[in-house]
């Protein structure tokens, strides 16, 4: 039941970021938020290896079904992000906001060097790619910090009642 919940959860905000955040104009700089990440990288470490590596398989392959431009792309990035997240699982003090930050910002970074390895690196100078990556690890770390507590107490709600 609790992974169905999660499941739909992120359904849920997969759905919000690709309807409603593309219609508001919430982009810091150029960069949108990428709530999902955000979403996969708090429940990794609190539900563990088998449950996360499977819910970010499933919400990856939504993404990139609807919405991916290349497709496999969030399936693979998420399904390693919840087998790498999981695995540490209890390694981590995951009431610190300080560990959700650093690891916010490291899947945020292995995000955008993927996608750059698989689309390329186009005409743009290196040095505009680079800025890119820092604007986005920054808006992800901001959101991330902002959501720290609500998804902190929903997730101990969740795993403990169910």
């Amino acid at each position: 039941m609790k992974n169905i919940l999660y499941v739909i959860t992120g359904l849920i905000i997969v759905v919000f970021s690709n309807t409603i955040l593309n219609g508001i104009n919430l982009s810091f700089f150029s960069i949108r938020p990428n709530l999902t990440l955000i979403y996969l990288t708090y429940l990794s470490i609190y539900i563990g290896i088998n449950r996360a590596s499977i819910i970010g398989l499933i919400l990856g392959l939504i993404i990139d079904i609807t919405v991916g431009k290349y497709f496999g792309l969030y399936s693979l990035l998420f399904f390693l992000l919840g087998l790498v997240y999981g695995s540490i699982k209890d390694k981590v003090f995951k009431e610190n906001i300080l560990t959700i930050i650093i690891l916010v910002a490291l899947a945020t970074l292995v995000e955008n060097v993927l996608s750059l390895l698989i689309v390329g690196f186009g005409m743009n100078n290196i040095f505009i790619h680079v800025f890119r990556i820092l604007e986005s690890i920054v808006a992800n770390v901001i959101i991330s910090a902002g959501l720290f507590y609500p998804i902190n107490y929903l997730i101990n709600k969740v795993e403990e009642q169910w």
